[in-house]
């Protein structure tokens, strides 16, 4: 199960760090953030949840859940630094004549409280997309 959370720079380095779990994700200089991806399939849940109860994180949920109202912010910060490069790659490959895209998958519309964790991460970072 893999979880996505946003993580201050200042708290980055404050974090117990769980261990047996495989980690990654990418530091955006502009929003002083990381968006921190973790695969939790080889740790115990209390690892999980010791991890998430501390200070400074955003845990953004499950990937059907709706994406925290405190994480739109820095998620469409994200998103809105990839426009220009999809403009040209995505959306006018999928959005031929005659064909309509959904709003929650449309990068070019902003993340909102309507989108879902796995909606609003395929925006804000296409490349660790997680389904």
């Amino acid at each position: 199960m893999i979880r996505v959370y946003i993580i201050p720079a200042a708290v980055h380095p404050t974090l117990e760090w769980p261990t047996g779990v495989t980690h990654h994700g990418q530091f955006d200089a502009a929003t002083g953030t990381h968006l921190q991806f973790i695969d939790w399939r080889n740790a115990p849940w209390q690892d999980r949840e010791r991890f998430e109860a501390q200070d400074g994180l955003i845990a953004l949920g499950e990937l059907w859940e709706p994406v925290p109202a405190e994480a739109i912010p820095t998620l469409e910060a994200f998103r809105q630094i990839l426009v220009p490069i999809r403009q040209g790659l995505i959306v006018a490959k999928r959005a031929a004549p005659g064909r309509v895209i959904a709003p929650a998958l449309d990068p070019a519309i902003a993340i909102d409280a309507t989108h879902t964790v796995a909606q609003a991460i395929r925006k804000a970072a296409p490349y660790w997309a997680v389904s």
